[in-house]
């Protein structure tokens, strides 16, 4: 039995609950860090990866400890924002002050130099931060949301930029719910150097971070009203016959068909993600899009299948001169629709000029949340007509080709990252607990 799973962390705009503000005249304190201890209290940006951004360090006299941030993190978020992040697990905070010394330490990074602060984060789609960027344009030294979209400036009150040097620096940022209060301070904690307003988040957890900068950070206080979060009910997974096999939606809406036949063989597609968008190739099943390519011809979408079984290739598309290779779709076993999750299980037949090989049951579970979709792929493959062989071939075996606008050739953003960080071709072929 073979397992596999696709994670579609594709994020959507979800309807977010708002929580009232609360007038405080004194807020309690509810974090004080300093850092001598573990990471215990926070969540980073890529713990898994070889290239672990976030670490503990000791000043050269020994006498203090502190946390620094520093090469580029291997997490991409789903919209543009920071890229090194880390997150206090609890607690959840409405109006808040949040008071941190801060240090950054790349002298050679320009205006962009920055680190950045974070709060309202309801998750890597909806959050608000500060950029502490050393001079001040469109993209730096402000104040963004992400809300399901792109980074977004809502400063009003804009600062002259960020005096980075060698030192250790006080930045405080202030939080007032009901009327949407933003107060970023530097140095100067009387004066703010930047102010907004948002009320779009009245609720959430408080960080640190940065773009891909290096940096330190200590003496975190938090000053707030903690809250409970709402609790997001799970989205409705249905699946249901179609002309072509059957469909799945999650609350009504598109997430993927899949094929009895597609070329020679079973297949997912379309795949969209949260947001609607296609995830996989057009062609050959649909028309060629822009940013595709014509090539491959055996590239279904998302699919399962080897190119050396008992000396039968059911890789590619079957062609003159050699045996006519089929996986046929027998029957659906199951399909069942529920509360966050909906499955398709079918029965297979693999055939070599008519004569059965093999057979296989297929069981496709689809998963979602209000952020995220995925696929968990399970496969049972049984030797029915005498022995079976999967050769070694690089034919194979579980597989998908993604949109073409998601190409790294394309130079659109796309980009290959497995868990040790290799990117691209470097990570083409190698054994990885995942692959991004």
């Amino acid at each position: 039995m073979m397992t596999s799973r696709i994670a579609l962390f594709v994020l959507s705009a979800s309807t977010l609950i708002p929580l009232p503000g609360v007038q405080a005249a004194e807020l309690d304190v509810l974090v004080t860090e300093d850092f001598q201890d573990d990471l215990g209290r926070w969540s980073v940006s890529d713990p898994e990866s070889a290239r672990k951004v976030w670490s503990l360090a000791t000043s050269n006299d020994g006498a203090n400890r502190f946390l620094t941030v520093a090469k580029e993190s291997a997490y991409r978020p789903p919209y543009r924002s920071p890229q090194s992040v880390a997150l206090l697990k609890s607690p959840y905070v409405g109006d808040f002050e949040l008071t941190v010394r801060v240090r950054n330490t790349n002298p050679t990074a320009g205006g962009h130099r920055d680190l950045c602060l974070f709060w309202g984060y309801q998750d890597p789609a909806h959050f608000y931060y500060v950029h502490l960027g050393a001079q001040p344009d469109p993209h730096s030294c402000q104040v963004f949301v992400v809300d399901a979209a792109p980074r977004l400036k809502i400063t009003e009150q804009e600062s002259t930029g960020t005096p980075w040097d060698d030192a250790w620096h006080d930045v405080k940022v202030v939080r007032r719910v009901d009327d949407g209060l933003i107060e970023v301070y530097f140095d100067d904690m009387e004066k703010p150097c930047m102010v907004a307003h948002d009320k779009r988040f009245a609720w959430g957890q408080v960080g640190l971070g940065t773009f891909d900068d290096s940096g330190e950070f200590d003496d975190v206080v938090l000053r707030g009203v903690a809250v409970e979060p709402p609790q997001r009910t799970a989205p409705k997974v249905e699946t249901s016959q179609s002309e072509r096999g059957a469909v799945v939606t999650v609350d009504g809406q598109p997430f993927a068909e899949y094929l009895v036949k597609s070329g020679h063989q079973p297949a997912i597609w379309p795949l969209y993600g949260p947001a609607g968008k296609a995830l996989t190739r057009s062609w050959p099943i649909g028309e060629r899009l822009p940013h595709e390519h014509d090539d491959h011809p055996h590239h279904h979408s998302l699919w399962f299948t080897h190119g050396e079984v008992n000396g039968l290739d059911f890789w590619t598309e079957p062609s003159a001169g050699r045996p006519d290779t089929q996986i046929v779709h027998r029957e659906f076993a199951e399909l069942t629709s529920g509360d966050g999750a909906a499955s398709i299980v079918t029965i297979n037949d693999w055939t070599a000029d008519g004569k059965k090989t093999l057979e296989d049951r297929r069981t496709w579970r689809f998963a979602a949340d209000n952020l995220h979709r995925w696929i968990d792929f399970t496969v049972e493959l049984k030797a029915t007509d005498g022995p079976v062989e999967f050769g070694d071939t690089k034919e194979g075996t579980f597989a998908t080709r993604v949109a073409g606008t998601m190409k790294v050739d394309e130079k659109l953003g796309g980009k290959v990252l497995n868990s040790h960080g290799q990117t691209n071709g470097d990570a083409w072929g190698r054994a990885a607990k995942w692959v991004d």
